[in-house]
């Protein structure tokens, strides 16, 4: 997500290949859109789940907003999008899932019209975003609880860990009705959950000693939330924990983060488990960045993605690494060029390429080329720092674009006509 200079905001979808290399790119221009989740569905198109609201009133996400939901196609054309407003109050999406009927299940917040607390709030909806049923389910009092994970089950059940406040898993059926609820730890809560081979759960948290102080707690739970083993990790100063996944061999790989005397400034690093919880190695990356995700990969390595800062400016950061978390390339290699959008990838009449930067390039050129590597000619205008691409007449197929300021490359890419 890009924030505009108006409020509002650019959400982004973004395509690439093994090698990182950008193969399409869609934005989205939202008007008081945040999306916050999503995943690819069985049609190989996306589902995300996101808020609409007004994030200038109070802090997100207690702000006054209702869910939103945006279906894509594999491309990342949007084919339907739905705001639901489900009462004066104020409601918040954090997890989407799609159910084995094609439609979906998802799970977030219903504050409290004051904004002394919330409630669990669960949706099912079928295949094109219509609500089917809604449940909300909370404790009395000023009680901060929320729906943050869910799926479905063999059984065509659902299974959810909630914050209420503990870390708890709940069982409904069909209707989104409890069956059972149980309490896994207390006074916790977790921040990344994962389903394992076991049809166990390990589920990333953390212990607060003081403001400065911190440990990573990973929790390994089985089908319904008996703790196997609950293990603390960490050196001196604040660990963060991000996310948590079961790798092919059985293990486990933490994402994380440490401020302290331990490393020099702050540093993210990936920590590999194995399947008792032991550590087996750790890697740290440099500290330019903040993490938000990643993933096991088909070559036993990882992906990760993140925040890249560049004083004033938030770039996306892609990383890939070997099996034991080792990257060919550094981050200096990575971002040695300016950020670009380029919008809509593919396109048929006009796009725009927006140079994401504090910086004001007096010079520009534009240059673009054929797949066969002839230079073509091509229209193009520059506002601020935006590029609009006119097609003109050039056929369709894929092109390469070479983006200058007095003679120096700042990016290049590709892009392709339809």
């Amino acid at each position: 997500m890009i924030l505009t200079k108006d409020g509002n905001s650019i959400n982004g979808i973004l395509k690439t290949n093994a090698n990182g290399d950008s193969l399409w790119s869609k934005s989205f221009y939202t008007h008081r859109i945040r999306l916050v989740y999503f995943q690819q569905t069985a049609d190989s198109g996306f589902i995300f789940c996101g808020n609409f609201g007004d994030p200038d009133s109070i802090p997100f996400p207690l702000f006054t907003s209702n869910i939103y939901l945006l279906k894509t196609n594999k491309y990342g054309d949007s084919l339907w999008s739905i705001i639901y407003d489900l009462s004066p109050f104020t409601e918040a999406a954090n997890f989407i899932s799609e159910t084995s009927d094609g439609g979906y299940i998802l799970t977030g917040v219903y504050n409290y019209e004051d904004y002394t607390g919330s409630d669990i709030l669960f949706m099912k909806t079928n295949s094109t975003g219509d609500s089917l049923w809604t449940k909300i389910y909370g404790n009395p009092g000023q009680v901060w609880d929320e729906g943050v994970w869910i799926n479905e089950t063999p059984d065509g059940e659902y299974l959810a860990w909630v914050s209420n406040p503990a870390c708890s898993l709940m069982k409904l059926n069909s209707s989104g009705d409890t069956l059972w609820s149980k309490v896994v730890i207390n006074n916790y809560k977790a921040y990344s959950y994962s389903k394992c081979s076991d049809n166990g759960f390990i589920m990333l948290s953390g212990i607060w000693y003081s403001s400065e102080n911190s440990d990573i707690r990973v929790i390994k739970t089985d089908s319904v939330g008996t703790i196997q083993w609950d293990k603390l990790y960490g050196c001196a100063g604040y660990d963060d924990a991000h996310n948590v996944t079961q790798t092919f061999d059985g293990g486990f790989m933490v994402l994380a983060r440490n401020i302290s005397s331990c490393y020099p400034g702050t540093v993210v690093y990936l920590m590999k488990l194995n399947s008792l919880g032991d550590t087996l190695w750790s890697k740290t990356f440099p500290s330019i960045y903040y993490p938000t995700s990643f993933q096991q990969t088909q070559d036993s390595g990882f992906v990760l993605t993140g925040i890249y800062y560049k004083g004033t400016d938030n770039d996306i950061l892609l990383i890939k690494t070997d099996s034991a978390g080792n990257s060919p390339a550094s981050i200096n290699e990575i971002f040695e060029k300016e950020q670009t959008l380029f919008y809509p990838n593919p396109f048929n009449k006009t796009a725009k390429l927006k140079i994401i930067t504090s910086k004001n390039y007096s010079n520009i050129k534009f240059n673009v080329f054929s797949s066969l590597g002839i230079k073509v000619g091509i229209t193009f205008s520059i506002t601020e720092n935006e590029i609009t691409v006119e097609r003109n007449d050039l056929p369709c197929g894929m092109y390469f674009y070479q983006l200058l300021d007095n003679g120096k490359i700042l990016r290049q890419g590709k892009f392709i006509i339809e």
